[in-house]
């Protein structure tokens, strides 16, 4: 099947796939943020999940999860964060899982979001939809909230398509 653009939802939205190829069951839409890009399933939520929970991008917002207020090892084996939005010490990483998995579930559940306006005003080729993006990405990545997470050693940086995390 032959790859197509999709309108945005609005000029910086991170989440909703730029290209998408096939109908119906079998729509995938392409994730631009890993390096190489990838297909997806857009029907069986694949896409969705990989998003939210890989790259850390909410499907509501289109931007990525607020990261915690701190960070704190909470046990040898437990690293939490401290939630914005319920104050609560939220673990992020374990033995088991030592990537930012358990952090964007949480904030998938708890983060309220405002939800932005269709204000797109592109072409059907999407043309400002990337530049906007990454000037967001790169402005998110300077944010001191991503940078106290690598003092612990867990990345809660989104898994950007340049490859600078």
């Amino acid at each position: 099947a032959r790859p197509r653009r999709q309108k945005v939802r609005f000029s910086d939205d991170m989440y909703t796939p730029m290209w998408v190829r096939n109908n119906g069951q079998q729509k995938e839409g392409f994730c631009d943020t890993c390096v190489p890009g990838k297909w997806l399933q857009l029907k069986n939520s694949a896409f969705w999940y990989h998003k939210q929970f890989f790259h850390g991008i909410s499907s509501v917002s289109g931007r990525p999860f607020i990261r915690p207020l701190q960070v704190r090892h909470f046990d040898a084996d437990i690293i939490e964060g401290l939630c914005h939005q319920c104050r609560q010490w939220v673990p992020i990483a374990n033995a088991k899982r030592r990537n930012s998995v358990l952090w964007f579930r949480h904030a998938h559940k708890c983060h309220v979001y405002h939800k932005p306006k269709h204000d797109c005003d592109t072409d059907n080729d999407g043309s400002d939809a990337g530049s906007a993006s990454a000037v967001a990405a790169v402005a998110y990545m300077s944010s001191p909230h991503s940078q106290m997470a690598d003092v612990v050693g867990v990345s809660m940086t989104p898994h950007l398509a340049d490859g600078s995390n």
